[in-house]
């Protein structure tokens, strides 16, 4: 090899200090050292080979991240704003939409491929509980040290018995670990790719150090954009090194057929074209997250990359996505015998013990000649009741649908047959016992029919409970529209008014709200439970961001086709952080009782 195709250090280099990435190094160690990772991996490399191109949700997907700080001085106990900052990186880098992709050359640009995959801090934890998506640990352990470039990467930093802190279950989120990282070779980060055996699953994601993440706070120069982060987690999604990790032999791949072969690694800031191992005349994509540059030059994956990362999540690192509403995780007869349409369900946790509740509406036919509220305790799995209790309100028929706010007071929409010619809101509180109504109103909202079904949910994210009309068939539109009211305005004005990419739709499809993807936004899902294409009840996610013109999730889900004899509800039943899809049936059960059928989501 020429001394034009060896790689060298570009202008002003100043990354060597670091080893850079540790991923290859621990790599090899785990080959050597952790019986069938090999063929684990083997197997990984098989099912991206095979893998045929599945469709990849146009809004992308969202993967819920824990950031493990793990400090021994206070400088090293990273702030919020850095952690926000590499989270803001990753969105940007990962959806290619950071702006300075502007210097790719021209011949790359057209390579230039977007991911589609959204991070996040989770918000609930492994038990369920709430959560910042933020660990903070002191540790004993000045730094954890790398002292050659042949040595794998201190793993002390998983295992809160060694001075670092344990992970969270790996196939439910992306651990992240923030750290001092020293010794004769101090890396910048490391990542383990996907295998699922033995302990490795204790270790599974990505370590940085703390003067490498995000691009504030800590961060320096040369490596204070973030891109540390966005490589590491490169590898996380099965993405190898540019160069394939050959040494600078020109034999390596990164089984990627868009990314030149190159001589090694390249630093700092070369000039293009950098041209090694014949690929002349536009030499090594040394822009590529994948390389070892500066962060200021690193700026892009290629389709290619993109491609192995959906392949990642769509295989080896499937469960971090959820089910999507593939499996049961509860199916059971309550205590509540089989019930007619007089009933209405929902859920929600109605005594605050964390467990998510059935709330049973009768309607009508009722002993107390009111419409009354029997609450099944989600603790007892539905076998005891929290509640029975006749209301404030008449009896009521098919004209009024039955809502819960934030604060699990009861909303009566009464559609049609009201005395202001409008559709009305009339809200029980939950205070009184459901006795006494705190608002009773008509709306700005004409009066409405069967085509025509109602949400709440809090759009506008000022605290109050706004409502949500979803207008199925007969719209101008031509497509199934939302209507959304203020709750601030006590629903006398429109926050939105907007037809959507989902055609006009019938009572076979039934719309409820949910932060899917975790962007703050509630996004509007369609249960389709008859008339689909497969003999499964199907579910379609449009994005509340995107102002449901874009689809997050179109899938077929584990429960067979439904009819009228189902209700839906979506709760967060086995406390993931992720909304679970509840089929409620009403009558000819095989327990001669409501059953509840329960998909992850």
């Amino acid at each position: 090899m020429s001394d034009s195709q060896k790689p060298s250090p570009g202008d002003g280099d100043h990354s060597t200090r670091h080893d850079w990435c540790g991923a290859s190094q621990l790599h090899q160690h785990l080959v050597a050292t952790s019986p069938g990772y090999k063929a684990s991996r083997q197997f990984v490399t098989q099912f991206h080979r095979l893998a045929s191109t599945a469709p990849w949700p146009e809004d992308g997907v969202g993967v819920p991240v824990v950031v493990h700080v793990v400090w021994h001085t206070q400088k090293q106990n990273i702030s919020q704003a850095q952690i926000a900052s590499q989270i803001a990186v990753l969105n940007q880098d990962f959806a290619a939409t950071n702006t300075d992709l502007r210097s790719v050359p021209p011949v790359f640009r057209s390579s230039i491929g977007k991911a589609n995959i959204r991070f996040f801090l989770a918000q609930r934890d492994p038990n369920g509980n709430p959560t910042v998506g933020i660990t903070r640990t002191h540790t004993a352990v000045a730094s954890f040290d790398h002292n050659s470039a042949n040595d794998p990467p201190d793993r002390r930093i998983h295992f809160t018995a060694q001075g670092g802190k344990d992970g969270w279950p790996s196939d439910r989120y992306l651990n992240i670990w923030v750290c001092e990282q020293g010794g004769l070779a101090p890396l910048l980060g490391y990542a383990q790719f996907p295998a699922d055996l033995g302990n490795l699953p204790a270790t599974d994601g990505v370590v940085i150090t703390h003067t490498a993440f995000g691009n504030t706070g800590t961060a320096n120069a040369p490596f204070n954009l973030g891109r540390t982060g966005t490589h590491e987690i490169g590898h996380w999604l099965d993405c190898f090194h540019i160069w394939g990790d050959d040494r600078a032999g020109c034999s390596g791949s990164d089984e990627c057929s868009d990314t030149p072969n190159q001589a090694g690694s390249n630093t700092g800031r070369p000039s293009f074209p950098r041209v090694t191992c014949d690929n002349g005349p536009h030499g090594d994509m040394f822009m590529n997250y994948m390389d070892y540059c500066w962060d200021e030059v690193t700026v892009m994956f290629t389709k290619a990359q993109v491609a192995r990362m959906h392949a990642t999540l769509l295989g080896p690192r499937a469960s971090i996505l959820g089910s999507t509403f593939r499996e049961f995780i509860l199916q059971t007869g309550t205590t509540l015998e089989e019930v007619d349409n007089s009933f209405e369900f929902l859920m929600t946790d109605w005594n605050s013990d964390g467990n998510q509740d059935l709330i049973a509406i009768k309607k009508r036919n009722t002993g107390t000649n009111s419409t009354e509220i029997h609450v099944l305790s989600g603790a007892t799995h539905f076998q005891s009741f929290l509640l029975h209790t006749g209301t404030g309100m008449h009896e009521t028929d098919d004209s009024v649908q039955f809502l819960l706010t934030q604060n699990r007071d009861v909303v009566a929409i009464k559609k049609s047959g009201t005395g202001t010619n409008s559709t009305e809101v009339h809200r029980l509180s939950r205070a009184s016992k459901f006795q006494s109504f705190t608002l009773q109103t008509g709306t700005v909202l004409h009066e409405t029919d069967a085509t025509f079904q109602f949400i709440m949910a809090d759009w506008n994210r000022d605290g109050t409970d706004d409502l949500i009309a979803v207008k199925k068939s007969g719209t101008g539109t031509g497509s199934t529209e939302v209507h959304i009211l203020s709750g601030a305005s006590n629903f006398q004005s429109y926050l939105l008014q907007i037809g959507t990419t989902l055609g006009e739709t019938d009572q076979s499809t039934k719309f409820l709200l949910t932060d899917w993807n975790g962007d703050g936004r509630p996004d509007l899902v369609a249960i389709r439970n008859s008339g689909t294409s497969s003999e499964k009840t199907g579910v379609q996610i449009l994005s509340g961001a995107r102002v449901f013109q874009t689809t997050l999730l179109q899938t077929d889900t584990a429960l067979h086709k439904t009819d009228g004899t189902f209700d839906f509800a979506l709760a967060d039943w086995d406390r993931t952080g992720r909304p679970d899809l509840v089929a409620i049936k009403k009558k000819n059960t095989g327990t001669q009782s409501t059953e509840i059928h329960i998909l992850a989501g």
